[in-house]
């Protein structure tokens, strides 16, 4: 395979991945009972900017993904790869695209048994929008990149850093207004697994093993 194909394979895989992804946060939102840390986030930054204007929560995922890949940047540019800046605005897209089809067709006023079915879905959605995208290892994602940068610099170990990463996103998030919940727990519990389990699957599937 050329270079050329090889990147537009890796860039398909990616907007693949970020397609999963705008679909399945949007199913987190519609549950209404909380969502991962990072969506927690976003959400809280989309409470804020529509306090002083009329955004889109893509918007808001999109402001998001760019302090993160700034902060990455300067701390190691060497770590931003073409995926990452694909991903960084691919995915405020995928939500705002999704939004109005899903809640064309998504019952009103879910109940809580609803809301946690839907919930469990969203994250099942996005947990494999993940595996897909960073399948390609065409650079890391918002949500991933400074645990992975600090664990290079500090020797600290990754799963601690990313946990301390999700909660500074978490509480941002509540602190401007996110709605969290058992919906918080349950992200926190069964995304990362599920992730782990999915992604040599992934690789596998798109041909990206070895």
């Amino acid at each position: 395979m050329t270079k050329s194909k090889e990147i537009i394979k890796k860039s398909l895989v990616v907007l693949l991945g970020m397609v999963f992804m705008g679909c399945g946060i949007n199913l987190m939102v519609y549950a209404d009972i909380g969502a991962d840390p990072f969506t927690t986030g976003v959400m809280g930054v989309f409470a804020a900017i529509n306090r002083i204007g009329d955004y889109s929560f893509g918007t808001a995922q999109v402001l998001v993904n760019i302090f993160f890949v700034s902060i990455g940047f300067f701390l190691n540019r060497k770590k931003i790869g073409l995926g990452t800046l694909l991903s960084a605005f691919a995915i405020g897209i995928s939500v705002d695209l999704w939004k109005p089809v899903l809640f064309m067709v998504l019952p009103e006023g879910p109940g809580f048994i609803t809301s946690l079915i839907f919930l469990l879905l969203g994250a099942l959605v996005v947990a494999t929008g993940i595996a897909t995208y960073v399948s390609p290892d065409f650079g890391m994602g918002a949500g991933e990149i400074l645990p992975i940068i600090l664990a290079e610099k500090t020797g600290w170990k990754f799963r601690y850093l990313k946990i301390g990463n999700d909660l500074l996103c978490f509480i941002i998030g509540v602190s401007l207004g996110a709605v969290y919940g058992i919906g918080t727990i349950i992200c926190l519990v069964i995304m990362g697994p599920i992730i782990h389990l999915l992604m040599p699957h992934m690789k596998k599937l798109f041909g990206f093993e070895g």
